[in-house]
């Protein structure tokens, strides 16, 4: 039985990337071949992957068929929806603005996109201290034995803030 979207903000329009236009174009193509070679048999119903006859995929046999192909790629057998997971981690990676990711993933917030991966944003903080010391100036000499230790052990340093009293 087929559903559609979840939410409103599940049906949205995301670019995407050149290699999943290009291996979209080499489906078509090889879909196309299914399609002469079934003649009579083809259903044409519009979707995009397809039975040998153009019907819908049974979700058991697809999800087997992705897993045999995660194995033999040397991965862990993983859901088609932790698929969805490791594109956001990659993007967190490579350094996408976590709005953007959360606008392509369509949460209906960025706090939903850092509550789910804020994590995988832990090392950011040390990156931000160190892009706040290159702005103002700050390069120590890895070089130089005392300076290398002075880096270490300001490296794991942290400021405690506290909230400033509300006067008047």
């Amino acid at each position: 039985m087929l559903k559609g979207p979840k939410t409103k903000l599940s049906r949205r329009t995301i670019e995407l990337p050149v290699v999943a236009v290009e291996a979209l174009r080499r489906h078509r193509e090889l879909q196309n071949e299914h399609r002469l070679l079934a003649g009579e048999r083809w259903q044409e119903l519009g979707f995009i992957f397809t039975s040998l006859k153009g019907t819908p995929l049974d979700t058991g046999n697809a999800l087997h068929r992705f897993q045999t192909i995660c194995v033999g790629a040397g991965l862990p057998k993983i859901r088609f929806y932790d698929l969805r997971h490791s594109h956001a981690s990659l993007l967190i990676h490579e350094g996408v603005h976590p709005k953007k990711i959360a606008e392509r993933l369509g949460h209906s917030s960025i706090k939903l996109t850092m509550d789910t991966y804020g994590h995988l944003f832990d090392g950011s903080d040390r990156e931000s201290a160190e892009r706040t010391d290159r702005l103002f100036g700050q390069k120590p000499d890895p070089d130089e034995p005392q300076g290398q230790a002075e880096l270490e052990e300001k490296k794991g340093a942290k400021l405690f803030v506290m909230p400033s009293r509300k006067t008047g």
